[in-house]
């Protein structure tokens, strides 16, 4: 018999943290995202360094990640932009086969409500609109280095990777945020099929997120 996981008690590096517990515990009911999914975006931020390229959140509820990756960029001295995607509006229409969310999940935010999440930082730009359809004009011809997708259902999480993947740097970074969550089964399966005939490994996390490096 082979038992579940269970990290709750599993030491992985954010225990000690004083900086990063410092940041984290003021996103409480501002961010859906468990604490040691967090603490991951948290240590992926100096990933940044050395490459160039953009830095993206597609699937941003109430701000809680985007506060935490910006404190953290800030603590590094990164002053580039975080480009944050998301409806602000909750979920499009969903697939009964493959997802457990609805349309209109996570509707209780707006534009305003995650600029005063964000209020005394100055690096970022909301993007508001269905992705990829919101960055069709701006972003084309763009490339990104460090994307987090965190957008729950099949079907945007497989127009994501479709979207980003060849905008993506050598050696840039794709976070999905879903992965192995049990509620969020078609955030899996597109990632799975996206990836099926790309020479790129999908790496799954202990933290039920997966990454991904661009070759």
């Amino acid at each position: 018999m082979v038992r579940a996981l269970d990290i709750s008690g599993t030491i992985l590096g954010w225990h000690d943290n004083k900086e990063f517990n410092g940041v984290a515990i003021a996103l409480d009911n501002i961010s859906a995202s468990p604490i040691y999914k967090l603490h991951f975006l948290w240590e992926s931020v100096p990933h940044l360094r050395g490459l160039s390229g953009l830095m993206a959140e597609v699937g941003v509820w109430k701000g809680g990640s985007a506060k935490l990756l910006l404190e953290r960029m800030m603590r590094l001295g990164i002053s580039e932009t975080l480009y944050l995607f998301d409806t602000f509006n909750g979920m499009p229409k969903t697939d009964p086969t493959r997802d457990c969310h609805n349309a209109g999940d996570f509707k209780d935010t707006s534009i305003q409500i995650v600029k005063d999440r964000l209020e005394g930082y100055l690096n970022y730009e909301l993007v508001p609109g269905l992705f990829p359809d919101s960055a069709a004009e701006k972003f084309s011809h763009q490339k990104f280095k460090w994307i987090h997708i965190d957008v729950d259902i099949y079907s945007s999480v497989k127009q994501a990777c479709e979207w980003v993947y060849t905008r993506m740097v050598t050696g840039g970074l794709m976070i999905f945020d879903d992965y192995g969550t049990n509620a969020c089964r078609g955030a899996k399966m597109a990632v799975d099929e996206f990836f099926a005939d790309k020479t790129e490994a999908v790496m799954y996390l202990p933290t039920t997120q997966a990454i991904v490096i661009k070759h």
